[in-house]
């Protein structure tokens, strides 16, 4: 099962290929001192560091873990959150830009192909409101499909025009039905994807799709990158404004590029505008099961 530190690490593999290396390693000369719930780390350069970087540890050993940075003293102190004695001498510490981009990923990715969940709802006393499941995302879940009543062979499922989503306060969302419902009733609805309850191995994305994932958020990336560098390079310090638009264009094309290869790969019939996937088929139920078999 893929990690988070798995993705940041395809992310920036992907990106170095185009842009050169842009992630920020330091490596630790001698084992951790822990004091007060912080781990003190002597390192060749603490260089790029700050305050509240969001950072993670490896070591030869396999063992990994994400952190934040507490204080740094140059040339050659980090200290990090938490007992991280563990890392010692020749363990990695890094801190990657691609983490915010591997967020834009999994919610672009869960567009097209959102987690799938189910859940039973016990009715007690007959009734037409009911709560959502304590995972539903309001603005991004969606019912596919109402189950009413359950164990029957065929199944019976109520019409759209049957049930809503409402708010009942202004806040709170509500599952309401237009009739009163007396039994058990089943719903599927669709969920955000996720990689990683902080240090949890937990990865919603089937791992036939860890690439394609990885394409998209290194596509966001390359498109941050050439915005920044059109926007941050001055033509009158040594650089020719044909190079910087060279450069751009060059990030621009492949990040064109990984985005049509995250497309083709989830089976999509789309354009490619400005950067953005744009749908032109509705997503159903069944989409992509015969590539990963989910």
């Amino acid at each position: 099962m893929k990690t988070k530190i798995d993705f940041l690490e395809q992310i920036e593999l992907k990106v170095k290929d185009i842009a050169g290396d842009l992630t920020k390693t330091a490596f630790i000369q001698q084992p951790g001192e822990v004091k007060e719930g912080h781990t003190y780390f002597t390192v060749d350069s603490s260089e790029g560091f700050v305050i509240n970087d969001v950072i993670y540890l490896i070591n030869n050993t396999g063992n990994e873990v994400f952190s934040r940075v507490i204080e740094v003293k140059i040339p050659d102190l980090i200290v990090v959150n938490g007992d991280q004695s563990v890392f010692g001498k020749g363990a990695i510490i890094k801190k990657s830009d691609s983490l915010q981009f591997l967020d834009e990923a999994i919610t672009v990715y869960s567009k097209y192909n959102p987690r799938v969940r189910t859940l039973v709802v016990n009715v007690s006393m007959p009734g037409n409101e009911f709560n959502l499941p304590v995972d539903w995302e309001s603005g991004f879940s969606k019912i596919n499909s109402v189950e009413y009543p359950v164990g029957y062979f065929p199944q019976y499922f109520l019409n759209p025009d049957d049930y809503g989503i409402i708010t009942n306060d202004g806040t709170n969302y509500i599952l309401k039905f237009e009739r009163m419902i007396y039994s058990n009733f089943k719903i599927e609805y669709f969920i955000r994807h996720s990689i990683d309850a902080e240090n949890s191995p937990l990865c919603t994305i089937p791992e036939c799709d860890f690439y394609c994932v990885c394409n998209i958020a290194a596509a966001f990336y390359l498109l941050a990158l050439a915005n920044r560098f059109s926007e941050n390079v001055n033509p009158t310090i040594g650089v020719s404004s044909m190079n910087i638009d060279d450069k751009s264009k060059k990030y621009r094309t492949a990040a064109s590029d990984m985005f049509s290869q995250s497309a083709s790969w989830l089976g999509l019939n789309v354009n490619v505008n400005g950067g953005m996937i744009m749908e032109q088929v509705p997503f159903s139920s069944d989409q992509g099961a015969g590539r990963c078999g989910h």
